[in-house]
């Protein structure tokens, strides 16, 4: 198990970024943002980069993450025209103003592993199914486990592990927590950074209608953005970790692609990576 999840991380976590990188920067080219620009979720900072090279009037970076609100707090402090706004963008949205262009890229943790089975759809099912299997493994023998688990091995679960099985973290972590294998405190830092709050939302029973699947944060924040945020010629574009086409997503073609206040168009673009070229979704939304 952990020979098969460092291959992974050791191997594999370049190409991720290097994918981010350069899926990121053909976005932002495609956006051509000027004027004001609003940027919701900073990341690695690769947007950022390349969304000041197109030299907009004002940069706006809205991030909930502590971490990466450090990190995009340090790199606003070099350039003039940037602001930096904490807290989730649903709340944030609230006291802003209109754009010119705005670039969505707030995601769960979670999102990476899903663009790691689309880059590496063999290996990381592969994985997925051993790591399942010794999660269950572990379920079983929880009643047996006495120990007390350090801040580290709670690390190294979630990365050799846990990461691959989000929908089973809550009530993993909720069992050592009762089984007082960790201690409260723990526990409430293993739900702030594995979003486990979301995780329960996210495996609650649901219905088999369409109504009732998860809502799509982009499509939703898009949205309002159109209503409240965008004005005539204001443009749109986002980060997505599924490169299967919106016309097939029956919300998004209902809400979106037919709405005929706005210019809808995607394509399908090749990312050409040290290891091999790769397709891409690119998505533009523009405001008649």
């Amino acid at each position: 198990m952990e020979n098969a999840a460092s291959n992974l991380n050791a191997q594999k976590q370049q190409l991720l970024l290097e994918w981010k990188k350069l899926y990121s920067e053909a976005l932002i080219d495609a956006l051509r943002p000027s004027g004001d620009v609003l940027q919701i979720g900073f990341g690695h900072g690769f947007s950022a980069d390349r969304i000041q090279t197109f030299h907009p009037k004002t940069h706006t970076i809205i991030e909930s993450h502590p971490q990466a609100l450090d990190e995009a707090r340090k790199w606003a402090s070099k350039h003039a025209n940037v602001t930096v706004i904490e807290g989730k963008w649903n709340t944030a949205l609230a006291q802003l103003g209109t754009y010119d262009a705005i670039f969505f890229d707030a995601y769960p943790l979670e999102q990476d592993l899903a663009t790691l089975c689309f880059l590496f759809p063999e290996e990381t099912g592969k994985l997925s199914l051993q790591s399942k299997a010794l999660y269950n493994l572990i379920s079983e023998q929880m009643s047996k486990i006495t120990n007390k688990f350090s801040d580290r091995d709670i690390e190294d679960f979630y990365q050799q592990i846990g990461q691959f099985n989000p929908e089973a973290l809550p009530i993993f972590f909720q069992k050592l927590k009762d089984n007082q294998n960790i201690s409260e405190t723990q526990y409430e830092n293993v739900v702030k950074k594995c979003h486990l709050d979301e995780s329960k939302k996210e495996t609650a029973p649901a219905s088999t209608s369409e109504g009732s699947k998860k809502p799509d944060d982009m499509r939703i924040c898009l949205e309002d953005c159109l209503k409240s945020h965008m004005k005539a010629g204001s443009r749109f574009s986002c980060f997505v970790s599924s490169q299967n086409s919106k016309y097939g997503d029956s919300q998004f073609f209902e809400n979106i692609i037919t709405n005929p206040s706005i210019n809808y168009s995607e394509s399908s673009i090749s990312i050409k990576m040290s290891d091999r070229d790769r397709l891409a979704l690119l998505i533009r939304v523009e405001k008649a």
